[in-house]
């Protein structure tokens, strides 16, 4: 099985330089993180 890498940091990064604050970066980073897992769980559960 492959693997789908998302790195948040670089994600976090580009937030903050388009005027987002940390706060609002880590938690935009945490939801978009959490919706990429869930996704790729859903689509593990269709392809069995």
């Amino acid at each position: 099985m492959s693997t789908i890498t998302f790195d948040t940091h670089v994600f976090f990064n580009e937030l903050k330089s388009a005027g987002f604050s940390d706060q609002q970066a880590e938690v935009i980073t945490k939801l978009q993180k959490t919706a990429a897992a869930s996704t790729l769980d859903q689509a593990r559960l269709d392809y069995v």
